[in-house]
């Protein structure tokens, strides 16, 4: 596989928003099958942002809406998928959304699992995890 992540810059402000695209190309031999969200709000790739000290995850910004079908698609060999996800500078608390923490952040990012099974109590735990990329932002005030 081969990951591209497209940022408009590193450094972001407290109330700005945090666009990440996403270009992934399936360099082997083999199609893969991946778990592509749903029919109506379609995702090629896992998009996670989280702050290097206290692993807090970073927002994505409302869309939708979304249904709760899962698709699957296949990434034959050579075929490339894109993505632009919008995050905001919020994470939540206990029980709200508050604002981010400042500092570091790793963008990690994959292609999503072959599968998903549901444990006993409602989880989603992927099946075949796949191997993932990361850069770095930095949120300022």
């Amino acid at each position: 596989m081969a990951y591209e992540i497209i940022l408009d810059k590193n450094r972001y402000g407290i109330n700005d928003d945090i666009v990440v695209k996403t270009k992934l190309t399936n360099q082997g031999e083999d199609t893969l099958t991946y778990v592509s969200g749903s029919s109506s709000c379609p995702k090629h790739a896992v998009v996670n942002i989280v702050h290097v000290e206290t692993n807090k995850r970073l927002e994505i910004k409302p869309y939708g809406p979304c249904t709760a079908d899962l698709g699957k698609s296949k990434l034959k060999p050579g075929q490339t998928v894109e993505d632009t996800d919008i995050y905001i500078t919020k994470v939540y608390g206990k029980s709200i959304q508050e604002l981010a923490p400042l500092g570091k952040y790793d963008i990690e990012v994959a292609l999503p699992p072959e599968d998903i099974r549901s444990t006993e109590n409602n989880h989603s735990v992927p099946i075949e995890q796949r191997q993932s990329v990361k850069t770095q932002i930095v949120l300022v005030r």
